[in-house]
């Protein structure tokens, strides 16, 4: 039985460029302190790009297969043609049966980047909307099939996205969606209701720099907290590195235990164990 991490980063992009020449130093970096992690894919080329990755060490790294909603931006084809371009469905699912496959993800709903980057056309807003609905059922569907957790993207979307995930449980009798909502950056009440709908809340260093989201940070049960890097996109500042990365974890973990008045140690304990349960394949391989 393999022994449980001190950390886990729910939320990581070592196949990202800034990692070229780096990431296998990045991963034995963050493992050497006790971290482990999920590496996320955001279109189909990173998604096996970070199952190759993770299927190079044992524990303690693991991938996540899905599309990012804003890759629909650059869809050029209408409807399902672009659905099928961007979200391959048979690959995905040749994928999501890979031993190393822990979550979908990331995947959801993204309304406020595509206000701001189409704010004048209406008709590419709506298109890109309806794709964005279009992946994101198909992906619920290989949840499904795989009984694998969700890693949802969601931004100006919050209540359309619970809608959407109580619909598809009401379509299909006996799913149970649950999962993470990556960089959650909403209010208590939208916190409380995903809760309810089965899923953790995941910090990111951003909690530091906003206070208007540590009223959600206290309130949110212990049970239902998880953390991550969102590396290389976010640094915290106590580093003063270029990148962020998954050995800087402790300094996320730092912030919300100063922001919720506990110990360290504590946070790092609770969000590591709902991490591991969270995810049926790892559970799996550490009976």
């Amino acid at each position: 039985m393999a022994t449980l991490p001190t950390h886990f980063d729910t939320h990581t992009h070592l196949d990202h460029a800034a990692f070229t020449d780096a990431w296998e130093v990045s991963i034995r970096r963050a493992l050497e302190q006790g971290t482990w992690m999920v590496l996320i894919g955001s279109d189909y080329p990173s998604s096996v790009r970070a199952v190759d990755m993770a299927a190079q060490f044992g524990d303690g790294v693991y991938a996540a297969i899905g599309v990012h909603p804003l890759a629909f931006e650059q869809a050029e084809e209408p409807d399902v043609l672009a659905v099928n371009d961007f979200a391959p469905v048979d690959a995905f699912r040749e994928l999501a049966a890979h031993p190393k496959v822990v979550a979908i993800g990331e995947v959801g709903l993204d309304f406020h980047n595509i206000r701001s980057a189409l704010p004048e056309d209406e008709l590419r807003r709506e298109l890109v909307t309806h794709l964005q609905y279009e992946a994101l059922d198909r992906f619920l569907e290989l949840s499904r099939e795989f009984c694998l957790p969700l890693i949802l993207h969601v931004r100006g979307a919050e209540n359309e996205m619970l809608q959407h995930l109580s619909a598809f449980e009401q379509r299909y009798s006996g799913f149970d969606a649950r999962g993470i909502v990556h960089h959650f950056t909403g209010d208590w009440n939208q916190a409380r209701r995903y809760i309810e709908a089965g899923f953790l809340l995941s910090c990111t260093g951003m909690l530091a720099r906003s206070h208007t989201r540590h009223e959600a940070i206290r309130k949110i049960p212990l049970d239902k907290l998880v953390v991550e890097s969102e590396c290389p996109h976010l640094v915290p500042r106590a580093t003063g590195e270029p990148r962020g990365e998954p050995a800087h974890l402790p300094n996320v973990l730092a912030d919300v235990a100063l922001v919720r008045r506990v110990a360290l140690e504590e946070v790092s304990r609770a969000t590591m164990r709902n991490a591991v349960r969270i995810f049926p394949r790892i559970i799996r391989t550490l009976a």
